[in-house]
């Protein structure tokens, strides 16, 4: 997905999610920290020896914390996934509020992130990636994790997949 020359930068957006008071996770603030438009995913990786850049990058773009900045060897910023075209699943509109009070439910203000992420996906890839975060965040979740199987089945039902 990202080359090892793949330069991440900050949005407005992950400037002020630096500051106290928001909902950033403790690695998504430590990666938003070291993400300053000059270091490479070669450097970060150095930095941040064992975790999973990539996943951790895409999760951050997909929330608008962070833009990639076009270097050597890099996508351009605005270049879309292949599959970027296709239409939201029937019945996202549904599913989306389901997960959303689902999320909000069980999570309270820590859903914030997943709550926006479901509300930008505007293709079905997003949509797959964002039903993927919500899950995710519902099996982690004190409250949720004992539902978070039964919700996914009763979305996946809603979106006929």
């Amino acid at each position: 997905m990202f080359s090892a020359d793949f330069i991440p930068q900050r949005t407005e957006l992950g400037n002020n999610s630096l500051t106290a008071g928001t909902a950033v996770g403790g690695k998504q603030r430590q990666m938003l920290r070291l993400v300053d438009g000059h270091r490479n995913l070669d450097q970060l990786s150095i930095m941040l020896p064992g975790r999973d850049l990539v996943a951790e990058l895409a999760d951050l773009i997909a929330l608008g914390l962070i833009a990639p900045l076009a270097d050597k060897g890099s996508a351009p910023a605005q270049e879309k996934p292949a599959d970027s075209n296709d239409p939201l699943p029937e019945g996202w509109r549904a599913a989306m509020v389901f997960m959303k009070d689902q999320a909000t439910q069980c999570m309270g203000v820590m859903a914030h992130p997943i709550v926006a992420l479901l509300e930008k996906a505007r293709d079905s890839a997003a949509a797959r990636h964002a039903v993927a975060r919500w899950h995710m965040a519902m099996r982690e979740s004190r409250q949720g994790r004992d539902s978070a199987d039964e919700y996914l089945a009763v979305v996946t039902r809603m979106l006929n997949i």
